[in-house]
């Protein structure tokens, strides 16, 4: 194809795809063959996702719909592309939308091999996720020694007491076997809260579906999830986990404080966030006044380790609800 800047394009040491709205390629330069192995020839009128393994191809597909929704956006990322003889290659592109001038009306892409300069991020997310499992190792900790060990301890100062006093025994063991069954509980809710660890391979929507099943039967409540599944393409094990124990922590307060009949996990696009809420209808609380618990500093924290922004809205009377704004270049890269 003739193009205005086709000179530019043929003299670039990268290789470059020039691509439609919908991502059908209208060029490819030569160096795409030493990239991938495919005469620039054969490529117009393909669709340059098909280029990329499945595991990439849903998250760039989406990534690409929302730049070229916006005039001069642009796109990085680090993708795996199969070579033409089907092995497997990690190529780093930068994309711009010009569609919206007139003598290029075309997505403008350069490829090169991934040298791995990017891997600082991984490396920084992969600190912030072993720094959270740390904390959720503490709090846990914290959980058992200020809560279930005082409820242990109550019972056992109720059945000394029964012990020496025949008079009271009978109500003082009533009142133990209730300690031990608030214990019971409160294991139940600490194990509850751990499950799901095979979210690499059972997945994200999978494991939240679980989740609501449960909350319907233990809370007596109506639960509803939306979530797109392509979710489970865009994200890896890690970012799932930390979702996941963010819906896992919420639904544990709503269990244990709110009281509520209506409960709504949801997962959407919103611009360029992925945007994780959690809203009940129960008791509520005034924001202002109660203290950060540790339910609340672990989602703040888990929400901090994916460079995102953690929101609580509630008033007393009124439900509550949980919002995560994850940035989708951060998710997604």
């Amino acid at each position: 194809m003739t193009m205005p800047f086709s000179g530019f394009i043929t003299q670039c040491s990268s290789a470059i795809i020039v691509l439609d709205r919908t991502g059908r390629i209208m060029f490819a330069s030569k160096p795409l063959h030493h990239l991938l192995g495919y005469d620039p020839r054969d490529l117009p009128g393909a669709s340059c996702f098909d280029l990329l393994m499945e595991s990439d191809a849903m998250r760039i597909r989406l990534r690409y719909d929302q730049m070229v929704s916006r005039p001069g956006g642009n796109m990085h990322a680090v993708v795996q592309a199969r070579h033409r003889n089907g092995a497997t290659v990690w190529l780093e592109l930068t994309a711009v939308n010009l569609l919206q001038l007139p003598a290029v009306q075309a997505v403008i892409v350069s490829i090169c091999p991934f040298t791995g300069k990017v891997q600082s991020k991984d490396r920084s997310l992969s600190h912030k996720i072993a720094a959270a499992r740390e904390e959720e190792r503490a709090n846990l900790a914290a959980e058992l020694h200020d809560n279930v060990n005082q409820i242990l301890a109550m019972s056992v100062v109720f059945v000394e007491t029964a012990m020496r006093d025949e008079t009271k025994r009978q109500r003082l063991l009533t009142e133990s076997s209730a300690y031990l069954k608030s214990a019971m509980d409160e294991i139940r809710k600490l194990s509850y809260s751990l499950s799901g660890n095979d979210v690499a391979g059972l997945g994200l929507v999978p494991n939240i579906e679980k989740l609501a099943a449960d909350m319907r039967i233990a809370a007596s409540a109506r639960v509803v999830v939306k979530i797109h599944p392509r979710m489970e393409f865009l994200l890896v094990p890690e970012q799932k986990l930390h979702l996941l124990r963010i819906v896992q922590e919420q639904m544990q307060n709503i269990l244990k404080h709110a009281r509520s009949s209506r409960i709504l996990i949801s997962f959407s696009m919103v611009k360029e966030f992925l945007v994780l809420r959690i809203k009940d209808n129960g008791r509520g609380f005034d924001v202002n006044a109660a203290r950060a618990g540790i339910g609340i500093s672990n989602m703040m924290h888990r929400a901090r380790a994916l460079n995102g922004r953690f929101y609580v809205e509630s008033e007393p009377g009124k439900g509550s609800a949980v919002t995560v704004y994850l940035p989708a270049a951060v998710l997604f890269n």
